[in-house]
């Protein structure tokens, strides 16, 4: 009759069976870092769908491991698995995210001419010096001022372009609010609305002014001992 396993076994079990998986999706974002800047061949397009697949069934075991470990995860050391999920987590979307745009970009150049005479023209455009946000609430109506003007209101640039650029403005926790959407034309808006709804805070931004106008007073009033000065 086989003995039942202590708590402590199971979580150590768990937690090896996640440290593989989390190995394996590693491996992958590695695999998928490689490429970045080339253009992938046809027989390389079906071999990154065929690892896109496999990631994706490995990250489904994952979560399904992570269920059953939390269950036996007292509140203390809840925080910390959250923090080990989470760096999961963001290897494993950024690396799909760049997939899909190397998958992207070679079946947009590859269009029938048909399809593409159905196309606005696609103008080599010039190297845009674009804003950085990090995630800082307080930069973020500058940056969205400035990027709106640069990329977002252009009627010249299609929305995998405008995808292209939002991704490579952002960094931090900015650009974990879009991570998990799949890089496609029609999620470009939505990434765009989260990252508004995000960072858009008009109480928070309100707040930050009045106390940028009062800093900005403070250090325009005399100094006391001034007063008295002849």
């Amino acid at each position: 009759m086989p003995v039942d396993k202590t708590s402590d076994e199971t979580i150590s079990d768990l937690k090896k069976q996640r440290g593989s998986l989390k190995g394996r999706i590693t491996q992958f974002k590695k695999f998928v870092d490689s490429f970045q800047g080339a253009t992938l061949t046809p027989l390389q397009v079906e071999e990154f769908k065929v690892r896109i697949q496999a990631a994706s069934d490995l990250f489904s075991k994952f979560n399904a491991i992570e269920t059953e470990l939390e269950s036996f995860l007292s509140d203390a050391e809840f925080q910390t698995n959250s923090e080990y999920v989470n760096s999961l987590e963001s290897i494993y979307f950024t690396a799909i995210a760049i997939a899909n745009c190397l998958i992207h970009s070679v079946e947009t150049s590859s269009r029938t001419p048909d399809d593409s005479a159905c196309r606005k023209p696609n103008v080599k455009l010039p190297e845009i010096k674009l804003p950085i946000f990090d995630g800082s609430c307080d930069n973020w109506l500058e940056f969205k001022h400035s990027y709106s003007t640069m990329i977002h209101k252009r009627s010249d640039l299609d929305e995998i372009q405008k995808f292209n650029y939002l991704r490579s403005a952002l960094t931090g926790s900015s650009l974990q609010v879009i991570s998990a959407l799949e890089f496609s034309p029609a999620n470009y808006i939505h990434a765009w609305e989260l990252l508004e709804n995000r960072f858009h805070n008009e109480r928070l931004l309100v707040n930050n002014h009045v106390k940028a106008l009062f800093n900005s007073a403070t250090l325009k009033s005399p100094k006391k001992g001034n007063l008295y000065a002849d």
